[in-house]
């Protein structure tokens, strides 16, 4: 048996019976010491399955590995239907013109990889507690600081420290500790 209860439905009885747990906790604890013993009753069989559902199953299963058989037919085809290009003929089309340095350099300043904007930040969390009376224990918010940068350009930089402030009035400050526009000139 999975589940002795008999020790504890003896130790139940005899605080009933000795008068020591009113009434409604009685109903509550007899539930409770039963649970168990149903929950050993259950079996894990699963449920039956109609041989209709069966059959309409193996059936779908046959029309689906039917059309796997044709697409891979038809993929085969495709593929031996394109001309394959030898090596030699390939070399000169992989070779591109060279682009005009004009166009690179319009490109490089509107490149969204190297103009992200990263963010990043820190903060201070204090616990304030005491034993005295009438106090409470809590948490506070100190400063919150963000630094915000991004490379615009390759020449074009820009830095940014925003410290928000929390008060004793549960008002917040925003603060520009620093901001940096930095623009190095040369080639």
């Amino acid at each position: 048996m999975k589940y002795s209860t008999l020790p504890r439905i003896k130790a139940m009885l005899a605080l009933i019976f000795a008068g020591r747990i009113p009434g409604m906790l009685k109903l509550l604890l007899g539930m409770f010491l039963i649970c168990p013993i149903l929950c050993a009753q259950q079996t894990n069989t699963p449920p039956e399955m109609n041989q209709q559902t069966a059959q309409m199953l193996l059936q779908r299963m046959d029309q689906l590995e039917a059309t796997v058989r044709e697409l891979r037919a038809a993929l085969a085809q495709a593929t031996a239907a394109i001309p394959r290009s030898t090596p030699a003929e390939a070399a000169p089309l992989s070779q591109p013109e060279p682009e005009p340095q004009v166009e690179r350099a319009a490109s490089e300043g509107m490149d969204l990889n190297k103009t992200l904007l990263r963010i990043r930040g820190f903060s201070d969390v204090t616990l304030h507690g005491s034993n005295l009376k009438g106090d409470t224990t809590s948490f506070s918010l100190g400063q919150v600081d963000l630094f915000v940068t991004s490379d615009v350009s390759e020449k074009l930089k820009f830095l940014s420290e925003i410290v928000f402030e929390a008060g004793r009035d549960n008002s917040f400050g925003v603060d520009v500790e620093r901001l940096l526009l930095t623009y190095s000139f040369g080639d």
